[in-house]
């Protein structure tokens, strides 16, 4: 889906508490935002939050507080890079520049952050953290009572349902036939993907 695409689909939103709020004000909402729902528990998220009076009432933060997080997340399901949100906010809203250039900095800082938040909140299951793999000669392979001319590949895998259980890790082993499936099947999958995203 292509960026102009994206505008275009939401092009009817408006933001008008956070187009009104001030730089500075904007920024230490935008902050408490990242801190209290990207980076929970880090000691960034502390630093981020402390000793922090956006000069707001509660009920206009939580307003901006809003408006910043349908942005947010919106430039990180679309993996946005700090020109594109600039972009958008230039085209799409009423936004002064200096507070465009308050959100993109702060985009800029905690992309990462966010982007992997929504993975994590979003993941129907175990989370692949990891791949690692080898090819095994067939004389070194070989188990009891049973040759193969051909190499084995052993992969492991480590996968995580969440930041707070212990990762597992998952070992098997596939012969040529078998890795011919699974290239097949992923390159299925990109083709797929590919093709959604043009």
């Amino acid at each position: 889906v292509s960026t102009q695409s994206t505008w275009d689909a939401v092009g009817s939103i408006r933001h008008p508490i956070m187009e009104k709020a001030e730089p500075a004000h904007l920024q230490t909402v935008l902050q408490g935002l990242v801190a209290s729902s990207y980076l929970k528990g880090t000691p960034e998220a502390e630093e981020l939050l402390a000793d922090k009076d956006p000069g707001l009432s509660l009920e206009d933060q939580a307003a901006i507080a809003a408006d910043c997080q349908k942005v947010l997340e919106m430039a990180a399901l679309n993996d946005w890079s700090v020109a594109q949100l600039s972009a958008y906010l230039d085209e799409k809203t009423n936004m002064k520049k200096e507070s465009v250039k308050t959100f993109t900095k702060v985009w800029g800082r905690h992309r990462e952050a966010v982007h992997a938040s929504l993975c994590a909140s979003s993941s129907l299951g175990k989370k692949l953290l990891g791949v690692r793999w080898r090819v095994e000669e067939p004389r070194a392979f070989a188990k009891a009572g049973q040759h193969s001319s051909d190499p084995v590949a052993l992969v492991q895998l480590c996968l995580s349902a969440s930041p707070s259980q212990e990762a597992e890790t998952v070992v098997f082993e596939m012969n040529r036939e078998t890795s011919e499936n699974v290239v097949r099947a992923l390159q299925a999958i990109q083709q797929q993907v590919e093709s959604l995203s043009r």
